[in-house]
This record gives C-alpha cells, sequence and structure tokens, in this order.
C-alpha cells in the first residue's frame, strides 16, 4: 500500500487532498502523456480551491512537479 506525504517539497495548504491524489496517480506511473494529465488534474485541483492565491500555487506546482516528477523524491514518475 501507497502512502502520501502531501504536496512534496511545497507546504500543504489547504490543497493536501489535490497533492495526495497526485501521489497516487504518480506511484501508478504510465507514459509521458499521464504524467502530464496528472500534472494537469493537480494544477486544475489546487486553482479550483478558488481565490488568487491558490491560482498563482497551481502554476508553481504545474511547473514544479512537470520539471521535479523525474528526479529522485519518493514520490518521482514511475514510467
Amino acid at each position: 500500500m501507497m502512502d502520501s506525504d502531501g504536496c512534496t517539497c511545497f507546504f500543504d495548504g489547504n490543497w493536501r487532498p489535490c497533492c495526495v491524489g497526485h501521489d497516487y496517480e504518480y506511484a501508478d506511473g504510465g507514459t509521458l502523456k499521464d504524467k502530464i494529465l496528472a500534472d494537469w488534474k493537480l494544477s486544475k485541483c489546487v486553482a479550483m480551491k478558488g481565490g488568487i492565491k491558490n491560482k498563482i500555487a497551481s502554476v508553481t506546482m504545474f511547473i514544479g512537479v512537470s520539471i521535479g516528477g523525474y528526479f529522485r523524491y519518493r514520490f518521482r514518475w514511475r514510467a
């Protein structure tokens, strides 16, 4: 069974459930298209929390996971 650390290398804010879902998708892995979709879903989930702060966080997180999702973090993308 997989666990989650929430928003890896980012504070959890009110979007922790978005990050946990993203961790589970990363654990499943798949194609590059699957990774991009998982990253996009995270961004959309955070943005839907409302407010400019969450919209900025969603863009920041999308960029972060798009780049950082390949590094040796515990919850990196599994191809």
